[in-house]
């Protein structure tokens, strides 16, 4: 009598979850960025740093947070910029355009160190979203995020982002 029980309550199925996406996804994320001078050079992942994209508070679709929080060092062992700060940690509201994947914002206040207190500006231009543009190391697609960035603490220096959307594949870490 047992076995018979196990057997019909055994085979119960449960249907999958259903996913909510956020207002701005596939803007939002987490991402895997190297912000450099020149164009990348593929498959170098030396530089890169861990940058998150996500809504506001009023869920809106025509804004999204940009936050990088940590400071990238240069890992150039012939440079004397050795182990000096390259980009500086930065969280910066940006306008955004969820159809067309694209983000931007001219002078928006470096909110970094806590709400509301700014640290300067930042700018962001050309900011985009491909989806499956990226090749991972694991031979997968993921989404590739690029933008240029300007920060008024280092004025005149304009960095090219790159990267990838986390895949959560150890062997797809830098």
């Amino acid at each position: 009598m047992l076995s018979v029980f196990f057997a019909l309550t055994s085979c119960e199925t449960l249907k999958d979850p259903v996913v909510e996406l956020g207002p701005v996804y596939p803007l939002s994320g987490e991402w895997i960025v190297r912000f450099i001078k020149e164009s990348p050079i593929k498959g170098d992942t030396s530089k890169f740093v861990t940058v998150t994209t996500s809504n506001d508070a009023s869920n809106s679709t025509t804004s999204l947070w940009l936050r990088k929080t940590s400071n990238s060092f240069t890992t150039d062992t012939s440079s004397v910029l050795k182990g000096k700060i390259l980009v500086k940690s930065f969280t910066v509201k940006a306008t955004c355009n969820v159809d067309n994947k694209s983000f931007n914002v001219d002078n928006g206040a470096n909110t970094v160190l806590a709400a509301g207190a700014s640290v300067g500006t930042c700018k962001v231009t050309n900011g985009k979203v491909t989806i499956d543009g990226w090749d991972t190391a694991t031979g997968h697609k993921s989404d590739k995020i690029t933008f240029k960035f300007e920060d008024s603490r280092t004025p005149g220096v304009v960095y090219t982002a790159e990267g990838y959307r986390r895949t959560g594949w150890l062997d797809d870490e830098p």
